[in-house]
């Protein structure tokens, strides 16, 4: 693995430091702003970014990000004991996680079938729904507990 620094080896996927040192932790830095008002941290926001590829990505890449791999249980004994959700924000990352641009693959066949026009607006359109529903349900989350 590598970051602005240079290679940080290949350790940096076990090693929360390292990690924090990457290109991808730069990247989820630089997006975490969007995030932050659904409560959401760099890696949320990262798993959320590869998860454009495809949806299952999303939980292997909080699980490399917590450095725990991809075993559930180990997952989410990471995420509890980080505090990075609560109730209420896990329900709008995972209600994002739905909403959101489907994958690459039917971006794609959208672009092929309907042209880049209706590829486009179908991306802005899922994020900007996703993003909408995800701050309700921490608006209206956060009055109700």
């Amino acid at each position: 693995m590598t970051g602005p620094s240079g290679y940080l080896g290949s350790e940096a996927l076990e090693n929360g430091e390292l990690l924090a040192k990457s290109w991808v932790a730069s990247l989820g830095h630089a997006l975490q702003p969007l995030f932050a008002p659904m409560g959401w941290d760099w890696r949320a926001a990262m798993a959320l970014f590869f998860g454009f590829i495809a949806k299952e990505i999303v939980v292997g890449t909080i699980g490399v990000l917590y450095g725990v791999g991809d075993n559930e249980q180990a997952i989410s004994q990471a995420i509890a004991a980080s505090g990075a959700f609560n109730p209420v924000t896990a329900y709008a990352f995972m209600a994002f996680s739905l909403i959101y641009v489907p994958c690459l693959a039917t971006i794609a066949v959208i672009k092929q079938e309907a042209g880049w026009k209706w590829a486009l607006f179908a991306v802005a359109y899922e994020l900007i729904l996703a993003y909408i529903v995800a701050l309700l349900i921490v608006a209206v989350g956060g009055v109700l507990l």
